[in-house]
Order: C-alpha cells, then structure tokens, then sequence
C-alpha cells in the first residue's frame, strides 16, 4: 500500500522554480502515469535494494501475481494541516512500532475514511508475522 499526496492530476501546474519544467510538462500527470512511475521509481528500485535470506533481489518475487495498492482512496490533493482535522493521537510511536519503522505522524483513531493509515499498518504487520512463521527472515 502506497498512499501520496499528489497535484490535481492533469491539472494543477508545477511553480515556476522546478527548473526544466516547461509548456505541457508543467501539467501534473495522470494518475495511471504517476502510479506507473511510484512502480518503477520506488517499488522496484525498493526491491532490488533489498537481498533475500537466498542472495537474490527481493525483486525476483514482484511478478504479474504482485498485488499493488497505490492510492487505494482515490486523488490524495488535500494535505498538510488542512486534510488531517482531528487524525492526532496519542499512540502513533507505539501503532508503529515504537519508532522502528517511519510514519506520517497521522494517528489511527481518525474518522476520515479516506486515510490508509490503520488498515495498512494492520496488514503489513500480518504481512511481517507471516513472512517470519514461513522462515524467509528473522
């Protein structure tokens, strides 16, 4: 699951200071260009970064079987103090993992339905006790 504030697609225009920006390139991109783009720039470069208890790249196990969550809500435009009204908590360290792993600062007790956060923390921590009872780490 990867949830990320983003330009309305097709829509808003890059500033005047991203330099090599011009003309049509000034248009945020779709929102299929920019999850094909999170796929190749953040997963898969991800993935080949990280060795398997075999040697190989975590890389050889994303295939056409892979399942992807990218923006699951849909556009993610409104952020910053303006998108999370009344998501702040007092447990967020402790929800992830005590600091060990890198967090938002959204906390999981929110109404908003559009916020990821809890449902993907839950299943990335069943994802990881399953990864360890199978053996493939520590």
């Amino acid at each position: 699951v990867i949830s990320t504030q983003h330009a309305e697609p097709l829509k808003a225009v890059r500033s005047k200071e991203c330099a090599g920006y011009k003309g049509a390139e000034m248009t945020a991109p779709s929102m299929e260009d920019m999850n094909k783009a999170i796929v190749e720039h953040v997963v898969k470069r991800t993935l080949r970064e990280i060795k398997l208890k075999n040697g190989e790249a975590a890389l050889t196990l994303f295939g056409d079987h892979t399942h992807l969550h990218i923006n699951p809500s849909g556009k993610f435009i409104i952020g910053g103090p303006q998108g999370d009204a009344g998501l702040t908590g007092r447990k967020i360290i402790i929800d992830t993992y005590g600091g060990w792993g890198a967090h938002g600062g959204g906390a999981f007790s929110g109404k908003d339905p559009t916020k990821v956060d809890r449902s993907a923390a839950y299943i990335c921590r069943q994802m990881a006790k399953s990864v360890v009872k199978s053996g493939l780490c520590k």
